[in-house]
């Protein structure tokens, strides 16, 4: 049986190779070097999930495939979650550990054939990436940089 997510990342990768060019300039940096690691240290098969409403302030990035960790920020945002369709996507690092200790703000950009999250230090150093794919919808493409947040781990029924 072939694995979909590895399938799907090679997609991903591929069209965006493609298309890289109509990016906005600023996500084109962050993409190169997204197709420059995206290959090599740590990668994790990841579901990507975006919960934001309108003119609520608040951004909750959880993925699932057992990934331990959610990025939360109270910055104000554009992204409403039932555009993204996805089912399936890759998290890229060089150190998966490092990333999530030290990631201080994050980049997101949307559009009808990508999610691309882009993980920063406070130096704005790029530590990790997303790649999923993107609206169901042919949206306009969304972009917002410098969200500030932390990631932490979930708590789940027992927790509470």
């Amino acid at each position: 049986m072939k694995d979909v997510s590895a399938a799907g990342s090679d997609t991903l990768f591929l069209r965006l190779q493609q298309e890289i060019d109509s990016l906005p300039p600023a996500i084109q940096a962050n993409a190169k070097q997204l197709l420059n690691d995206g290959t090599n240290g740590t990668t994790f098969y990841a579901i990507a999930k975006i919960l934001a409403e309108k003119e609520v302030n608040d951004i909750t990035i959880t993925f699932s495939n057992n990934w331990p960790w959610v990025f939360s920020s109270d910055s104000a945002v554009q992204f409403i979650d039932e555009n993204i369709y996805g089912d399936f996507g890759i998290i890229a690092s060089t150190a998966i550990g490092t990333m999530v200790q030290l990631t201080t703000n994050i980049t997101v950009y949307l559009d009808p054939n990508f999610l691309l999250i882009f993980f920063f230090d406070a130096a704005l150093v790029q530590l990790g990436s997303y790649i999923g794919p993107g609206t169901t919808e042919g949206n306009t493409a969304l972009t917002q940089s410098s969200i500030s947040g932390t990631w932490s781990i979930p708590k789940t029924d027992k927790d509470a």
